[in-house]
């Protein structure tokens, strides 16, 4: 066992413990490293996803609608610009 100068005792094994343990501002940037990672990799996948939307809706055209009678192509271009699609 090790004294602290100010009084009590310190566990060795408690004081290797808590060494041991990242510090908090490190986790927390290693967290926000990954978080940036992450939108990186949904903002290409939803470009990917925007293009191949984009050429179903040039393929269909104003020619293909629901039982609703709204033109699929109207209905995509409210989607990307996250309007309702009726």
């Amino acid at each position: 066992m090790k004294t602290d100068p100010k009084g009590g005792y310190v566990n060795y094994s408690d004081y290797l413990e808590l060494k041991n343990q990242p510090d908090p501002l490190t986790a927390y940037l290693y967290a926000a490293e990954l978080a940036k990672d992450e939108i990186k990799r949904l903002k290409a996948e939803v470009e990917r996803l925007r293009k191949v939307g984009d050429e179903m809706a040039t393929l269909f055209g104003g020619d293909y609608s629901d039982n609703d009678g709204v033109c699929y192509d109207r209905k995509w271009n409210a989607a990307k610009e996250g309007n309702p699609s009726t």
